[in-house]
Formats: C-alpha cells, sequence, structure tokens
C-alpha cells in the first residue's frame, strides 16, 4: 500500500496526568508498551477543554474562534475542508465510530464519512423511538408519530436499536467492548482493501460518571478508602459546583481511583484491538494516533468535570504517535505543540496535497515527508480559547440561594482565552480576569504570580490580542434547536 491506514483514537477526558504512562505508570499497560514502538508527546495542548470544539479543531486544524463550533452555535458547520473529506477526496475509506453524542450526525460531524456509526445504536439505519416519545405527548401522538416514520425496511432495526438502548448500551461499559467489535467488523468486512482507510474512534472511557467494569473498578483504591465510600462518593459535578454536596479530599480521591480504573479498563481494551491489529497485518500499515480530546479536573482549582477553567488539568492531554518507518519509535518528547496540530500532520503524512488557509495550523515535516525528532515543532506559545460556559451558569444558579456560592458561581460566567509557553501559562477572562502561573515552579497553577509580573502580563495580553479579534457571542445553531433524544443523551453525560 502506497500510503498508511490512519486510525484515530480518541480518549474523551483523558489528562495527561493520568493517562500517560511515563507521569502515572502502572495505569495503562498496554498503552506503556505501544510507546515503545511510537512517539509519544507529553506537552500536547487542546485547544479547548471540553469535547465540541475540541473536536472541531482536530478536525479543521483551527481555533474555536476560526471553526465557529462551541456551546453558543453547537452545529459543526466547517469553513474548511474538514479532515475525513479531505482524505475521502484523495482515495481513502472514511469511517467513524463515536460514543459521545456531541460527535455524531445530530451536530454535523458526519461529513465527510463514508460510514458513520453511533456507539448508542445497535444497527444504522432505524427509527430514534425514545426520541419520537419525548417530542410527542399523549399516546395517540405518539402512535401516529411512530407509524408515520416506521416502514418493514427499518422496524427490525428499530426494534433492535431501541432494546439495545433501553436494556443493553451502558449495562457493561460505556462502549469500548461493542466498539472494538465494530472495528473489527469495518475491518474485515466493510473496508475495500484496495485503497487505504481513515477510522475514527471517540471512546467514552473515562467521561463520568466513572463506573469501570470488574475487576477494574477496585483495582486503584487507595488502602484507607473502603469500598462503601467508592460506591457512595458523589459523582453530580453540577451539585458540587451550586454547594448541595460536600465533597472531602478523601471524596476525590475516591473519585480519582474510579477514573483510573476507567483508563484501565480501556487499556485493556486498546490491548485486544491492537493484538487484532497485528494479526491482521494491517497495523504496521496503519498511523496510530492515540489522543485525549481534553482533560478533568476531579476537585482540582475547586471544580469537577471539564468546563469554566483553562489549567492544565483540562488542556495537557496524552498525544501517542505510531507508524514503524513515518513515526520514530520510543521517542518521547517535551515539545509543546497543538491538538490542531493533527489535522495537516495527518494530511501531511498520507501526500494530500492541499493549500492550508492562513487560520489552519501548520507542522513541519522532514525533507523525506515523515515525523522527525529534528523537525517537531516545538512552539513557542500555543492558545486555548473557552469561548462559551457550558453548562449556562444561570443553570446552577438556580440550585442555591447562599451568596457565597452564587459569588463563586458568577466567577465562572466568562469567557476565557490562555497562553501557555514552557515556562508560564497566561489565562485571561473577558470580566477584567487575569492569571499567570510559573509552570516550573508551580505546575499544579495555584498561586496565581500576576501582580509581581506586569510586564509578562503586558506582553503576553498584547500576543493575544494579536492573535486573536474580540470575543461576540456565537449566533448559530443552538442547543434547544437540537433534537430530545440527543438533548437526553448530553444530560446523561452531564453537558446540560
Amino acid at each position: 500500500m502506497s500510503r498508511p491506514n490512519v486510525l484515530f483514537l480518541v480518549m474523551d477526558t483523558a489528562r495527561a496526568q493520568s493517562a500517560l504512562p511515563s507521569e502515572n505508570p502502572g495505569i495503562m499497560p498496554n498503552l506503556e508498551s505501544f510507546q515503545d514502538e511510537a512517539t509519544t508527546f507529553s506537552d500536547a495542548i487542546t485547544s479547548a477543554p471540553w469535547t465540541l470544539p475540541s473536536h472541531a479543531s482536530m478536525f479543521t486544524g483551527q481555533y474555536t474562534t476560526d471553526h465557529g463550533t462551541n456551546a453558543g452555535s453547537v452545529r459543526f458547520e466547517p469553513q474548511v475542508t474538514p479532515l475525513a473529506e479531505q482524505l475521502r477526496q484523495s482515495g481513502y475509506e472514511t469511517m467513524a465510530i463515536s460514543n459521545n453524542t456531541w460527535i455524531s450526525p445530530e451536530f454535523g460531524f458526519d461529513v465527510g464519512f463514508d460510514h458513520f456509526y453511533r456507539g448508542w445504536e445497535l444497527l444504522k439505519g432505524g427509527v430514534d423511538l425514545q426520541e419520537i416519545v419525548r417530542e410527542n405527548s399523549g399516546r395517540i401522538q405518539q402512535f401516529k408519530a411512530i407509524v408515520d416514520k416506521l416502514t418493514l425496511k427499518n422496524l427490525p432495526r428499530t426494534i433492535l436499536n431501541t432494546a439495545y438502548a433501553w436494556g443493553y448500551h451502558r449495562r457493561y461499559d460505556y462502549g469500548a467492548k461493542f466498539t472494538n467489535y465494530r472495528i473489527k467488523r469495518l475491518l474485515s468486512k466493510t473496508w475495500d482493501r484496495s485503497q487505504p482507510f481513515f477510522l475514527f474512534v471517540n471512546y467514552l472511557e473515562p467521561h463520568l460518571t466513572y463506573d469501570p467494569p470488574k475487576p477494574y473498578r477496585y483495582e486503584h483504591i487507595p488502602d484507607d478508602i473502603s469500598r462503601e465510600q467508592l460506591e457512595s462518593v458523589e459523582q453530580e459535578p453540577w451539585e458540587y459546583l451550586a454547594g448541595n454536596a460536600d465533597m472531602t479530599g478523601d471524596d476525590f480521591r475516591a473519585l480519582e481511583a474510579l477514573y483510573e480504573g476507567e483508563l484501565s479498563y480501556l487499556d485493556y481494551r486498546f490491548g485486544q484491538l491492537f493484538d487484532f491489529l497485528r494479526g491482521e497485518g494491517i497495523l504496521d500499515e496503519t498511523l496510530v494516533f492515540v489522543v485525549g480530546d481534553h482533560g478533568e479536573n476531579i476537585g482540582d482549582h475547586d471544580l469537577m468535570d471539564h468546563q469554566y477553567c483553562l489549567n492544565d488539568t483540562l488542556l495537557r492531554v496524552p498525544l501517542i504517535v505510531r507508524h514503524p518507518e513515518l513515526v520514530p519509535s520510543g521517542l518521547k518528547t517535551d515539545a509543546l505543540v497543538e491538538l490542531r496540530d493533527l489535522y495537516p500532520t495527518i494530511l501531511d503524512l498520507c501526500g494530500v496535497d492541499t493549500t492550508l488557509p492562513e487560520s489552519v495550523s501548520s507542522f513541519p515535516l522532514s525533507e523525506d515527508g515523515y515525523i522527525d525528532e529534528t523537525t517537531i515543532g516545538d512552539r513557542e506559545f500555543v492558545f486555548a480559547e473557552y469561548t462559551v460556559p457550558q453548562p449556562d451558569l444561570d443553570e446552577l444558579r438556580s440550585r442555591t440561594d447562599d451568596e457565597e456560592q452564587l459569588a463563586f458561581l458568577d466567577s465562572l460566567d466568562r469567557s476565557l482565552r490562555c497562553l501557555r509557553t514552557r515556562d508560564f501559562k497566561y489565562i485571561r477572562g473577558y470580566d477584567g480576569f487575569v492569571e499567570l502561573f510559573d509552570l516550573n515552579s508551580d505546575p499544579s497553577e495555584t498561586n496565581n504570580i500576576a501582580e509581581n509580573h506586569s510586564e509578562l502580563v503586558t506582553d503576553f495580553e498584547e500576543r493575544l490580542d494579536t492573535k486573536f479579534d474580540s470575543l461576540e457571542r456565537s449566533t448559530g445553531a443552538r442547543l434547544e434547536d437540537i433534537g430530545d433524544g440527543a438533548r437526553d443523551r448530553l444530560e446523561d453525560l452531564g453537558y446540560i
């Protein structure tokens, strides 16, 4: 095969400090072995701290401001040709499996894919009976709506999908087991081997709620925390932010143990996947990218989940790339890179000749067209944005009447941008909020030194102003315009 296949694996909500084997050994042993054959980036920075804008950046090579997909405009409507379409036009068979509702046809992410599978559907082509029931009040209206949409062709698929969604989906895991089965079917039965494939997969592990199957559930529990504490720990982030859930340090340690259990379980599934690819003779013909789309706060910065801040707990993610010829084996680099670099990198490594808009990232390769240790683009500055808070803070304010807690929620209700170097992180809110952290002496970003470094703050502020125009409220498709079925799945994931 003259061009490599591409396997793009996203560990949804995996932060570098927990998922990178070099920083948290023993949690993901299969990934650790995989690293020996790959290049690992320890300072890969996502362009946005949550799923929707982060994936849009990876698929376009743009910042949130440029692609415009965020909580204020939730539909992915790229102004540049997205990654899957670029590859399809150049002769790739393009396939996707997503277990996160945001990354689905409902939000426009199927553009460019020949085959797109939703993790919560057993089969393609059925009718979403759950959405019909939610959108129509009264049994007669529901019955009429169902009869109107059902046909002899889609009836069996509809019945099986409904039974799967109501009875089996998430009974064992968040979809990793069935996703691996689907990957095997796609590569064994669907893929036309006369052309290379691009396969994008979003694994929902380790996203909240942390519910790893046995034996991974108790694998990382600290000795001084009981199983009863683990099972009863609060996992509703919005109740915590509203001040309605008292969380102790032990509670967050229990949550982190469950989070690491999710990672270990996903690592087990990765091991099965890599074994399958080796057995089929596919692995060495394939560019494999393993990446987190964003991180997670587990009590860090007085937050849970992955909203309302631009600290490295959310922005720094694992990025591991493998190909026996195009990528160095066993290389571990702390080069400062952005996840949006994946867009031009994949196109370049696949030999796709395209002219990229100025707003799209760039990534230097060697003259021979492969990643080389000397050409990895160690950026002086990387940037990230949180343009529209999600969920809306009014929802959280409605859950409390405590003045101190309301003041805390008010402090979160702002758009944020940040500039990061190897040594410093500068965060600016568009309410006048400013933070500056020395990442060498304060990697946890707990000591704001902005007042004592006014010249550095001014320099970073000017660089942000040069990089981006002022933020404006997005006016595209809002979440309320999306169907009830998608809304309910997002509510299950804690987004609304």
